[in-house]
């Protein structure tokens, strides 16, 4: 007896793997509406001066709450882990390093509380929170390669004798 798969089979596993691809375009694309989206509102408060009116412990707990959301997003959300996974590591670094440089400046030019009035509530509440997150995806995609070479390596199997 020989295994027999009819049209309709094959439509159902073409059709499972474009609505796969589609899902993985639909949260790229949603990630970078909800990242445009964060930056033109987080811009628009920031020239409103609304970040420089809060108390302080008020901007310190909304940037850490940031901070913790965009890394939680990117390291529990499967399709948005996903997609930036599939983003080079080059792009991830150098977000999260150019970030870095753009907050160390603004610190090193006004303080503290330079960074919640003016363009520094940019830095804060959008550049701060996606930078720690790419910083997470990198180092999540370096420990990959690490572990990957280790495996591959010699002294990973023990010789045959």
């Amino acid at each position: 007896m020989g295994v027999s798969i009819n049209s309709t089979n094959v439509r159902t596993m073409t059709e499972d793997a474009m609505e796969t691809r589609t899902l993985r375009e639909d949260a790229r694309r949603s990630l970078f509406v909800a990242l445009a989206a964060w930056a033109g509102l987080v811009a628009l408060g920031a020239a409103d001066g609304v970040f420089a009116r809060l108390e302080p412990a008020v901007d310190g707990t909304l940037a850490a709450f940031l901070a913790l959301f965009a890394l939680a997003a990117c390291c529990l959300d499967r399709a948005v882990g996903a997609a930036v996974d599939r983003a080079p590591l080059a792009l991830l670094a150098g977000t999260a390093l150019a970030a870095d440089a753009a907050i160390a400046g603004a610190l090193a030019a006004s303080g503290l509380p330079g960074l919640v009035a003016g363009p520094g509530a940019f830095l804060a509440f959008f550049a701060a929170p996606v930078a720690i997150a790419a910083h997470a995806a990198a180092a999540r995609r370096l420990a990959c390669r690490l572990r990957s070479r280790a495996a591959r390596s010699p002294a990973a199997r023990p010789a045959a004798t």
